[in-house]
């Protein structure tokens, strides 16, 4: 799915997001906003980009996805994450994984569309880091990117604990 960002104005703050189709998108931000919307770059990865140039401009962020203008929003290239070249992809996918839940549950439980939940439903993405990061603090999602990675050994929450107590020590040194 493309990653987008848009401006507000010729002079305005910009939002970055995603969508599949960018011109929809631009239009359906336009109904709620007073200043003429434009698209100034669209960045059509193979991995998400918006979370990265999220990270990479969270000094300019104003509130949400909605950013001060910086002329380098304009070149930036964002990298692929490691993890995308390294790790090998699991048995159990999103698709398999959302099964149990309608899509406008999982939805409310981590503060998306269902659209979105339909897409990851679909296998055409996956959860971007802040709906891993929603579901992990669901008291029953909270397994589903611990599978989705691999590692359904820390689905039990002792193992769990012990997994995180061995980390802490190795960081710390305790």
């Amino acid at each position: 799915m493309p990653t987008y960002i848009i401006r507000a104005g010729l002079t305005g703050p910009v939002k970055i997001g995603r969508a599949d189709d960018v011109e929809a998108r631009r239009r359906d931000l336009q109904t709620a906003h007073h200043e003429t919307l434009h698209v100034l770059r669209v960045l059509d990865t193979p991995f998400d980009a918006e979370p990265i140039l999220h990270a990479k401009f969270a000094a300019l962020r104003i509130r949400g996805e909605w950013f001060e203008f910086d002329q380098e929003m304009l070149s930036f290239v964002p990298e692929t994450p490691v993890d995308l070249e390294t790790v090998e992809p699991v048995g159990t996918t999103w698709p398999e994984l959302l099964a149990p839940w309608s899509d406008v549950d999982i939805a409310r439980r981590i503060g998306c569309s269902p659209a979105i939940v339909k897409h990851w439903r679909q296998g055409k993405s996956g959860p971007s880091f802040r709906f891993v990061v929603a579901m992990l603090h669901d008291k029953d999602l909270w397994r589903l990117p611990l599978i989705a990675g691999g590692r359904s050994d820390l689905t039990d929450p002792e193992a769990t604990i012990t997994a995180l107590r061995k980390a802490l020590t190795m960081v710390d040194g305790r």
